[in-house]
């Protein structure tokens, strides 16, 4: 989903809570909401965050690369 707000986000992140879906962002606090969502979340380093700052369970990327060899290892 395409959102514009965090109550947007909020909106749907409740329909996959507890699921263990990947939640992909690139706004430190947008990923924070999809841990406490109990999502496997991910955050893109880039220069308008901090991805030093972040919880040690959101995963800190660089690439999609990084993130689809995540999901491939958790079907496998």
């Amino acid at each position: 989903y395409l959102t514009e707000t965090a109550a947007e986000k909020a909106q749907y992140l409740e329909l996959y809570k507890d699921s263990g879906c990947f939640w992909i962002e690139d706004v430190e606090e947008n990923a924070a909401m999809g841990l406490d969502f109990g999502l496997t979340t991910f955050l893109f380093d880039r220069p308008w965050n901090d991805a030093t700052r972040v919880n040690e369970d959101i995963t800190v990327v660089k690439t999609w690369r990084e993130i689809y060899e995540s999901f491939k290892s958790s079907v496998s």
